[in-house]
């Protein structure tokens, strides 16, 4: 359903002259432009770009660990329009039941991009008006002495309709606040609502945010006290809200209890994810085969989509895959990758540990290292048992009571029975690591191949594949299989046989 409210930024100018620049403060630049609408009618009004300048931008990186908001924040900008129009329906509700006179609030009129500038611009109605004049000297009462009570109310009443932002920015005790207004004969016009900097000169502010879980504040609004207010402007309210709501959850800003319960919830929610993956993975032995062959499968066809292998090799291999034996290995591969979905929280564990036994001279400290091996040893076991000890387990046994490679249990004891898979799995793990590495690894970088290729040297050394065949030059090139590879050697064997 369209909104009924005015779209600020589809009300923009279809051309825009400038007429003289007003002042520049720590966030925006404030010109007085002729502004053409499309429909003919040419309006001056008061244009605010924000692009602020070195220090506002590194106060607010600091604070939210994100760009200047109204500089470049859709959101944020629409806050502002909607934000005005709030506070001003506010301020003539509170003048309507207190009897007491409170300023307008300058109208806005649309927003738009500056890409000269760049950043938001901000458009509201020119108010011609004055800043206040000194006391005459010896004069007891000065209109300064006027401005701060009207300010105070004004302040008041914002923060009590919502508003604790705004209030900030004409709360007497910030010093440049009465700047934020003009006077026009005997009433006030509010002509600033946006902040450059967080709301921290003022302690006041920060125990509103804390109450609001807002810190550091920063043109904040209490989105329950808005809404529970009679205000005719509902629909300028829920607009409000919205886009402030939007803009405030794009920054990471560390020091808001909201971002934390963000984070919060989205780490629950990934950890609830893993605790049923691996209670699959440790329960249902239809479910560990399915995710072990799949694993197997989609390394295959990723190799062979890749042109890393040939048809040929990838049938070869697809056909070992089918075996039984390697089905109670798969089986086993997905009990340890279960194991291993523990680490992120047991690395810290063993480390922590390790540092605590180098400071204390206790071995005790160690006892997390062996975390990860013992679970590997037991589901190895109870691999071995439920496929009634028909299948040999005894490489897989040893190997994974090892730390960090442990889990290459299975691909080892598939190696000792299907050299040939094995050495492909072994490879594609090596493969994997090469392209997860930070900063140097990735998709065929040099660091992937180097991580193959010591894979394979460890092979050859210890016997257990034999060195590969020189590629004929004829076969360079073709979709012929890789014999340079040892399932390469493996599938002309298997064709040959069957030709024969």
């Amino acid at each position: 359903m369209k909104s009924k409210l005015p779209d600020p930024i589809e009300s923009a100018p279809v051309e825009v002259r400038i007429v003289r620049k007003l002042g520049k403060g720590r966030a925006a630049t404030a010109r007085l432009v002729d502004a053409t609408f499309a429909d003919g009618l040419t309006q001056r009004v008061v244009e605010k770009v924000f692009c602020p300048g070195r220090l506002t931008r590194t106060i607010y990186r600091l604070c939210f660990f994100a760009p200047f908001a109204y500089q470049f924040n859709r959101d944020a900008i629409l806050a502002c329009f909607f934000r005005r129009r709030v506070a001003a329906e506010v301020l003539r509700r509170h003048q309507l039941d207190a009897d007491v006179t409170m300023p307008r609030v300058a109208k806005p009129l649309y927003v738009r991009f500056d890409a000269a500038a760049p950043g938001w611009v901000l458009a509201a109605e020119h108010i011609d008006g004055r800043g206040v004049r000194p006391a005459a000297p010896g004069e007891p009462r000065g209109e300064i002495d006027q401005l701060v009570d009207v300010m105070r109310q004004a302040s008041g009443a914002l923060i009590a309709g919502g508003l604790t932002g705004s209030g900030w920015q004409i709360d007497p005790r910030a010093m440049v606040s009465s700047a934020n207004l003009l006077r026009r004969g005997d009433c006030y016009t509010i002509i600033d609502l946006e902040s450059g900097i967080p709301a921290v000169l003022v302690p006041k502010y920060w125990m509103l945010a804390a109450s609001e879980r807002t810190f550091p504040p920063f043109d904040d609004v209490d989105a329950d006290r808005l809404r529970s207010q009679t205000l005719e402007a509902t629909a300028d309210v829920e607009a409000l809200i919205h886009h402030t709501s939007r803009w405030k959850a794009a920054e990471p800003a560390p020091l808001r209890l909201a971002t934390w319960e963000r984070i919060a919830g989205k780490l629950r929610r990934r950890v609830a994810r893993s605790a049923r993956a691996a209670w699959h993975l440790l329960s249902r032995p239809r479910f560990q085969t399915y995710v072990g062959l799949r694993y197997i499968r989609h390394a295959i066809r990723r190799w062979e989509r890749e042109q890393r292998i040939g048809s040929d090799e990838a049938a070869e291999l697809n056909r070992q895959v089918d075996a039984q034996e390697v089905a109670t290995y798969a089986r086993g591969m997905a009990l340890h990758l279960a194991v291993k979905a523990c680490s992120p929280w047991v690395v810290p564990a063993k480390y922590g540990g390790l540092f605590a036994a180098i400071a204390t001279g206790k071995v005790w400290f160690l006892l997390p290292w062996l975390i990860l091996p013992l679970a590997r040893t037991l589901v190895t076991l109870l691999s071995w048992f439920s496929s009634g000890r028909r299948v040999r387990h005894t490489e897989a046994l040893l190997w994974g009571v090892l730390p960090t490679v442990g889990s290459l249990a299975f691909p080892i004891q598939i190696l000792v029975r299907r050299p040939v898979l094995a050495h492909f799995l072994i490879r594609d793990f090596a493969s994997r690591l090469g392209r997860r590495l930070p900063i140097y690894g990735g998709k065929d970088s040099r660091t992937e191949m180097m991580f193959i290729r010591w894979s394979d040297r460890i092979l050859l050394a210890t016997g257990l594949v034999a060195p590969a065949e020189p590629v004929p030059e004829e076969e360079k090139g073709s979709n012929a299989p890789n014999v340079a590879s040892p399932f390469g050697q493996a599938a002309v064997a298997t064709v040959t046989k069957r030709a024969a």
